[in-house]
């Protein structure tokens, strides 16, 4: 060990943000994969050229790799394959995705947390809202928000959180809280 550091300095290996992104495990059995995890780019080519949630997505990603995102992951889930098909969150079916960007470290990972993402601003410390939690509150560390709505009946969820090198982004819909939090906290502990 003291010669490896008195040699240079120790390699790592980077978690692959597909790793850290919403497992099957997750979310309850009746829950499917849409495709495969995939990086933001691939995932870009399968959507629809005049997919509103394309040009947020490729823009976002544009933004982040401007902060230093050098690797990134999406993973979707349905309970019906009509949903898989439909912008995020606007299908008939229960869905939830994330989409992972990994950073070169921490600093990068959190100046890009504090600029928001895909339309959505990162809040103000003592921003209160009906349906807003952030930092602690969301159990997924100070670097964290979750915006919980009501949207045409449906439980509609999105969160944003730094965690180490990660920035993730989740949006859910028709997930009820309790199975929310356990997707969000399992995704949280892979990051670190």
């Amino acid at each position: 060990m003291l010669s490896a550091m008195a040699c240079g300095p120790l390699a790592f290996t980077q978690v692959d943000p597909a790793q850290v992104g919403l497992q099957a495990r997750d979310v309850s059995a009746e829950f499917k994969p849409c495709d495969p995890p995939r990086d933001i780019e691939t995932y870009l080519k399968r959507l629809p050229a005049t997919s509103q949630w394309r040009a947020l997505l490729s823009s976002g990603w544009k933004q982040l790799q401007g902060e230093g995102a050098n690797a990134s992951a999406v993973t979707e889930f349905a309970t019906g394959s009509d949903s898989c098909t439909a912008e995020p969150g606007s299908g008939p079916s229960r869905s939830v995705i994330s989409v992972v960007a990994r950073f070169s470290d921490d600093g990068a990972a959190q100046r890009a947390f504090q600029a928001g993402l895909f339309g959505f601003p990162t809040p103000a410390e003592d921003q209160l809202e009906p349906g807003l939690r952030q930092g602690v509150g969301t159990q997924l560390g100070a670097h964290s928000w979750l915006r919980q709505r009501t949207v045409d009946n449906r439980n509609l969820s999105v969160a944003f959180w730094q965690s180490h090198q990660f920035c993730i982004f989740v949006l859910a819909s028709a997930l009820d809280s309790v199975e929310l939090q356990r997707a969000l906290v399992a995704i949280d502990g892979r990051a670190g």
